[in-house]
């Protein structure tokens, strides 16, 4: 069973979850992207620090300098910044000349960056001493009066910088931009999410909701239910309402069908059925051979019933009437009133001897069935004229003339009886 949720709750729920989703992919994305200025900024830092100490070298080279007029320098920049750390370390080439500097020794990292000739510069992070910056030292043609052994270009060395995280600077502007472009992103993101959400919970379940229901309306399949498997209580209770009353309706229907084809009164078939019966039992003879019979059947004297009882009086007669000829019915045989007082029984695979027996059975329980009504109490009679198919023919039509001329000649032989036997019970009986 799935839990439903009214619909403002659900659009709240959504807005919270979307506002959380919103705040977090802002802070997210401020983050990467302050991380990234952050790592330029750390380049530009390290690259700006390096040149101040490189061009200080680099007079100093130029006026004529020695080993300890390098060690001077490094250790007065290293006094005038005591957050900060500067080494130089020098290249293969120039140890073999001047001799290695004993003063610093080169990290792992350093030592490779130093031999592999790649790169313009390296950074590590070192999160007791914060940022390590290398660059790279190349010969140039005025270097190479002293450095001999060197061509220009070649690396003469590296120059190496750490300094704490606290101390880079980032760009204000850069950081705006990064949180500008993290919250313009994060509420695209967001009506993106929302718009998603009214789309699968709202749009989709009302689109498959009209669709089923167009369905089922287009082709009359009372049958068929709506089943959108939706968690909006309004959807679920557009979809209970729907079903409730197309199963109404259904009932309905079925309710009109029967009516349609059965007689108020007396609760047989009409004559609604007359046509479609009659030829499903012509089409079964047809392709199987199996013979049946028409009892075409009234009430004697039904006139006389009304005229001095009443109409209420001669209704309990059909109802009656009808009665006993359902009590002889068998589950081959439908009962149809026509209309009036005639009735019509067809007799399913029957042939005509049995069709015989079964209209000598229900005149002898019909002639002289005594009928109360209030204080009045009187009898029927029913003349009743068989037509056999095949014997009689085997259009439906023709079938219903023939039992219909045999049941007016069973009246007349009734009438006839009547005068030469006044004593026999007759419809003067009433």
């Amino acid at each position: 069973m799935i839990t439903t949720i009214p619909l403002h709750k659900k659009l709240k729920q959504v807005m919270h979850r979307a506002l959380l989703v919103c705040a977090s992919v802002t802070v997210i994305l401020f983050l990467l992207h302050n991380l990234f200025y952050a790592q330029k900024a750390l380049e530009k830092e390290g690259e700006y620090l390096t040149g101040i100490v490189f061009d200080r070298l680099y007079s100093s080279m130029m006026t004529g300098w020695d080993k300890h007029s390098i060690d001077q320098i490094f250790t007065d920049l290293n006094a005038r910044a005591p957050d900060m750390t500067l080494e130089l370390h020098r290249s293969e080439m120039l140890e073999n000349q001047f001799g290695r500097r004993t003063t610093d020794t080169p990290t792992p990292e350093q030592s490779a960056f130093l031999t592999s000739q790649q790169g313009k510069s390296l950074i590590e992070y070192h999160w007791e001493t914060g940022v390590t910056y290398t660059k790279r030292i190349h010969l140039r043609e005025e270097c190479l009066a002293c450095h001999t052994q060197g061509t220009a270009g070649a690396t003469a060395g590296i120059l190496s910088v750490t300094y704490p995280f606290s101390s880079v600077r980032v760009s204000l502007s850069g950081s705006m931009m990064a949180t500008f472009l993290s919250l313009i992103f994060a509420i695209t993101f967001c009506y993106w999410l929302f718009k998603r959400f009214m789309a699968s919970q709202i749009e989709e379940p009302v689109e498959r909701l009209v669709h089923q229901i167009n369905r089922i309306s287009s082709h009359d399949d009372l049958d068929k239910t709506v089943n959108i498997q939706s968690e909006i209580r309004e959807i679920q209770q557009i979809e209970t309402a729907f079903n409730q009353k197309n199963g109404r309706l259904k009932e309905a229907y079925r309710e009109v069908a029967h009516l349609s084809v059965t007689d108020t009164l007396t609760g047989l078939y009409n004559r609604n059925t007359l046509a479609e019966t009659l030829a499903e039992e012509i089409c079964r003879f047809q392709r199987h051979g199996q013979g049946f019979a028409l009892a075409m059947m009234d009430l004697d004297g039904f006139k006389q019933i009304n005229d001095v009882y009443g109409h209420d009086a001669g209704d309990i007669a059909l109802v009656e009437f009808a009665n006993l000829i359902r009590k002889n019915l068998r589950p081959t045989d439908t009962a149809i009133r026509l209309g009036g007082d005639e009735f019509l029984v067809l007799l399913g695979h029957t042939n005509r001897e049995q069709a015989q027996h079964y209209v000598d059975r229900i005149q002898t329980q019909v002639n002289g069935h005594a009928v109360k009504y209030g204080d009045i109490e009187f009898t029927l009679a029913t003349s009743v004229g068989l037509a056999c198919c095949n014997e009689d023919g085997q259009d439906g039509e023709i079938l219903l003339q023939g039992a219909d001329q045999a049941m007016y000649q069973n009246k007349q032989n009734r009438k006839k009886a009547r005068k030469n036997h006044p004593h026999t019970v007759t419809e003067e009986a009433v």
